[in-house]
């Protein structure tokens, strides 16, 4: 929660065993809206696709399947972060 100085948000799981590609998984607020960014490196940008911006969360725990089609394939080292859409 946003507004609750006590409260985090953290990454629950990432699966790359998933035979369709990454499944990224998170905690969620009901409500509010997220963004998931990758980078291929930590000391490069980190970015957003289009289709993952504004994830407006419908339950309690989100997720999102890396397939490859929005991030020019899938890499064998890549990282995730999710963020709060303010």
């Amino acid at each position: 929660d946003p507004n609750n100085a006590f409260s985090v948000s953290r990454l629950e799981d990432v699966v790359t065993e998933d035979p369709a590609g990454v499944l990224i998984e998170w905690q969620a607020v009901i409500g509010k809206s997220y963004r998931v960014e990758y980078t291929s490196d930590l000391f490069s940008p980190w970015t957003a696709p289009d289709m993952w911006r504004g994830i407006v969360a419908t339950s309690d725990v989100m997720m999102l399947l890396d397939d490859g089609s929005e991030t020019g394939g899938i890499s064998d080292r890549r990282y995730y972060r999710v963020k709060l859409d303010e």
